[in-house]
This record gives C-alpha cells, structure tokens and sequence, in this order.
C-alpha cells in the first residue's frame, strides 16, 4: 500500500482516531434501545432469508435492474466517495464555508473508522461469498482468500457511514431521506450482483450507522462544531 493513496491516508486517520479513543471515553451510538431491537430484528430476518433472497434476485436480472446496480456499484466504491469528500471539503474551504468543510470533515473520520472496520472483520469472520452451492452459513475465519470476505459488504458500509454522517451533522431530513434511499439501493446492489448475502448488506448497513454516529459524537466532545 502506498502511504500517499486515498486508502492508506484513510486508514492512517481511522488508525489515529482508534487509538485517541481508547484514551478517551468513547460512547457507542446510537443509544437508542429502539435502534438496537430494530437492527436486531432486521438482521435476524435478513439471515433467515439470505438464501431464498439470493435465489429471488438471481431469477429476476433485466436491464433496468443492471442500470441500477451499476449506480449501486459506483456510489459505493471507496475511491469514488473519497475524490466525492475531498472535492466538497476543498470547495466548502475556498468559498469559505467553514461548517460545510468541518462537517465533511467529521463525516470523513467517521468513513474511515467504519473503513478501518470492514479491514478487520472480513477476513476474522471469513463468510464465503454466495455461489453455486446457495449453501449462507460457510465460515473460515482468518482466511485471506477474497471469497471468504463476504462479510461485511464494504460497499454498504460506506454508502450508509455516509448517509448516516450527513444526516447527523445537517440534522436534515430531507438529506437522511436521500442520504439512506442511496444506501439501500448501494446494499441492494451488491445482492443482485450476487457478491453479498443479504445478512451481509443489513448488518453492513447498522455497522457503518453506528460507526460515524459514534465517531461524530466523540469528535464533538471534545472539538465542538463551529456555530
């Protein structure tokens, strides 16, 4: 990895964030009993489901569906979402937006921390990607094979960090409307593309909630938000 890539300046950053945390209290978000049951429940039913799911897409491919996914794809590919976050941070500084640059800039910790994530638990769980044998529940934890990194979906992590960040820091809701309407179809995609089961996609979606609201709420602690 070269230090100056995008991903190794991502990493980089979550590494420093992880690492200020753990001398500082950090508080897992968010609190709400009411999102855990839910995410809970959503994960329970999408594991039960993760083969008949996988069948019902594969059966049911069309041009308009491709279209789709391929926006899915792109939406979710880290590269893409990193050029997106540097080019509105450097737009929100020239023209002197200073909340917009500081709220990219948290909701950018946030990404790479849930980044950082993805990194350690696709190869410690060792999920085996949907194949042939439609067979969810194959394990080979600590495996560097890539058909063994089915989970989490690090596009679906990606894709709701962000919609989550954003609807965090705007307090918008028309922004988490759309924000999570792109995320769902990013998790989506990867189903019909058939890289994920969809127990994949759901817990990707609470992981990266969860990992930039925690981040964001640390971050404002201790550096609060311009006014």
């Amino acid at each position: 990895m070269i230090l100056g890539s995008p991903s190794a300046r991502a990493a980089l950053l979550a590494a420093t964030i992880v690492t200020q945390q753990a001398h500082a209290q950090v508080s897992i978000q968010p609190t709400s009993v009411q999102f855990w049951a839910t995410a809970g429940g959503a994960i329970t039913a999408a594991a039960f489901l993760d083969e008949s799911a996988r069948t019902f897409w594969l059966e049911r491919h069309s041009g308009l569906a491709r279209t789709l996914a391929d926006a899915g794809n792109a939406m979710g590919t880290g590269r893409n979402i990193i050029v997106g976050l540097a080019a509105t941070y450097v737009v929100a500084r020239v023209t002197h937006h200073r909340r917009t640059a500081d709220a990219v800039l948290r909701i950018s910790a946030g990404y790479a921390v849930s980044n950082a994530i993805v990194g350690i638990l696709k190869p410690v769980v060792g999920r085996h990607r949907p194949d042939s044998t439609n067979d969810a529940w194959r394990f080979k934890p600590f495996s560097s094979g890539g058909e063994w990194h089915s989970f989490p979906s690090s596009h679906a992590v990606h894709a709701f960090s962000i919609a989550a960040g954003a609807a965090i820091v705007t307090r918008r809701s028309w922004v988490a409307a759309l924000g999570y309407s792109a995320a769902t179809v990013v998790a989506w995609s990867r189903v019909y593309d058939d890289e994920h089961w969809s127990s994949d996609v759901t817990s990707s979606a609470v992981i990266g909630m969860s990992a930039v609201a925690t981040t964001v709420e640390w971050l404002d602690r201790r550096w609060p938000p311009p006014r």
